[in-house]
């Protein structure tokens, strides 16, 4: 004699809406992240803030301190800002926060990338008790931010890419998925490389 099962499924409302700010103004920051909140129940558990703008003028000594200024405030100080208001965050960085990228010369991209991987690190240990502090650091990842690099240095980046391509930005969803989920409860502190072993050579 068979048994009749009632399956019953709750279908959650799932809600997506954009906000605009400017990520270098902590007080344009700190609106924008009290509305989201506002809005969504009082609360937000995963933030990650991924703002980011690429140097284009060179080596150092040929750009201007404003461009420096820029790229810095883009890059590092809206992680700052960010994490300042909330209790929960994980960066994006680039494999950029460990290496000297070649051929291209970026030290201030580099550098503001490698502050946001230590502002991690140095966060999971202040917020130990609360909260986990992680990164991501894509690679070579096509997209609009590259657009103004020549062909040929593109393809210099792809020779030394052990998976011989530029990744897509899709690829690069399942280490945030990971991040923000419970699988990833004793990890903090972590940068996670997706990176085609670009790195690794």
């Amino acid at each position: 004699m068979g048994t009749n099962r009632h399956w019953t499924t709750r279908r959650r409302l799932r809600r997506s809406k954009a906000y605009q700010t400017d990520v270098t103004d902590y007080e344009n920051v700190k609106q924008v992240i009290n509305d989201i909140t506002k809005e969504f129940n009082g609360r937000l558990d995963i933030f990650v803030p991924n703002a980011g703008i690429p140097w284009t003028d060179g080596g150092m000594i040929d750009g201007s301190l404003s461009a420096y200024d820029k790229v810095v405030a883009t890059d590092l100080d809206s992680v700052f800002y960010s994490a300042n208001l909330r209790e929960r965050s994980s960066g994006t960085i680039s494999m950029s926060s460990r290496i000297a990228n070649v051929p291209q010369l970026q030290s201030a991209y580099n550098a503001g990338k490698a502050g946001v991987r230590h502002l991690c690190q140095s966060l999971a240990v202040e917020w130990v008790r609360f909260a986990r502090a992680n990164s991501v650091s894509p690679g070579y990842i096509a997209t609009k931010i590259s657009n103004f690099v020549p062909p040929e240095t593109k393809a210099i980046w792809r020779s030394k890419i052990p998976m011989g391509r530029e990744g897509e930005a899709h690829e690069l969803k399942g280490a945030y998925l990971y991040l923000a989920s419970d699988a990833s409860s004793y990890m903090t502190g972590t940068d996670i490389l997706v990176d085609g072993e670009y790195c690794a050579v």
